[in-house]
C-alpha cells in the first residue's frame, strides 16, 4: 500500500474512533438465570445493576451524569450470556425533561450488533444541572427469539451537564 493510501486509512480509522467515543453507553447488567428462577421478582436489585453503579446505590438511586449533546445509548447484558437483555424503551417520569421536543417516550431504535438486542438511543438537548431527570427503563429477557419476561421496569436518574 502506498503512503497516501495508508494516510487515508489511518484518518478514517481515527475518525471512526472519534465518533464511537462520543456516545455514552449505559449498560444494564442482569443475572437472568437468577431473576427467572426467583420466586420474588420485585427485588430487582438482587439480580441487576448498572455497569458503573457505585456500592450502596440501588437501581432507583443510580444517577448517570452525561454532557449535553452527547448521544446516550442504553443497552442490556446478561451476566451469564445465556439470554438477550433488550432495552425496550425509555420513558420520561419527572424532573427536567432533557430529551428532544420534550419526548415522553423513546422506543428502541435498532438492534445491537449481530446479537439482535434492542437498544435505545437519544441525544439530550437540555441541561438539567444539579436537578435530575427520573425516567423509566423497560427491558425484556429473550432466548431463541422468544420473550420470556417482558416490560420489566426500573426508574434510575439522569443528570445532563453543560
Amino acid at each position: 500500500m502506498k503512503t497516501p493510501n495508508r494516510l487515508i486509512v489511518a484518518a478514517l480509522i481515527l475518525f471512526g474512533l472519534m465518533l464511537t467515543s462520543c456516545a455514552k453507553v449505559i449498560t444494564l447488567q442482569v443475572n437472568a438465570d437468577s431473576l427467572l428462577t426467583a420466586e420474588n421478582k420485585d427485588s430487582l436489585d438482587l439480580y441487576a445493576s448498572f455497569k458503573n453503579q457505585k456500592k450502596g446505590e440501588t437501581l432507583e438511586t443510580y444517577t448517570e451524569e452525561v454532557k449535553k449533546g452527547r448521544i446516550i445509548k442504553w443497552k442490556g447484558k446478561d451476566l451469564n450470556n445465556n439470554y438477550k437483555i433488550s432495552i425496550e424503551k425509555i420513558q420520561y417520569k419527572s424532573g427536567d425533561n432533557p430529551f428532544p421536543d420534550k419526548m415522553e417516550e423513546i422506543p428502541y431504535v435498532k438492534k445491537w450488533k449481530a446479537r439482535k438486542k434492542k437498544i435505545v438511543k437519544v441525544k439530550p438537548v437540555l441541561v438539567t444541572g444539579e436537578d435530575n431527570c427520573v425516567y423509566n427503563l423497560y427491558f425484556s429477557i429473550e432466548k431463541d427469539g422468544e420473550k420470556i419476561l417482558d416490560n420489566i421496569l426500573i426508574d434510575p436518574e439522569l443528570r445532563i451537564m453543560q
